[in-house]
């Protein structure tokens, strides 16, 4: 297997073990979605789609990579995952940062 496969395959199983079913509808609920949006500057279609489209067209992915990978080039648009977030239509989707709380367990 090539490293891209075994990436995919781990999310899935990782899906899978938490809830995720065989049968499960494209877009239903589910307990857990993983998707790799990147991996290098592959361009791929299989064994997933690489780079995701939904990052180009959806803010709730293109922002937070903005913030994580700001610099990082998109491998087909040539821009920066920056230069993408400020060119983007923030009008389209609106989005709002929520205060992270975060409680430790105490095990």
């Amino acid at each position: 297997n090539k490293p891209i496969e075994q990436v995919v395959q781990l999310l899935r199983d990782i899906e899978f073990a938490n809830g995720r079913t065989l049968d499960a509808k494209k877009f239903s609920p589910r307990t857990l979605d993983l998707d790799l949006l990147l991996f290098d500057d592959l361009i791929l279609s299989t064994p997933a789609q690489i780079p995701r489209d939904e990052i180009t067209k959806n803010a709730f992915v293109l922002w937070p990579l903005a913030e994580v990978a700001a610099s990082l080039e998109h491998p087909i648009e040539k821009l920066t995952y920056h230069q993408l977030w400020q060119a983007y239509n923030k009008n389209s989707q609106q989005l709002r940062k929520v205060p992270l709380s975060w409680q430790q367990s105490k095990d």
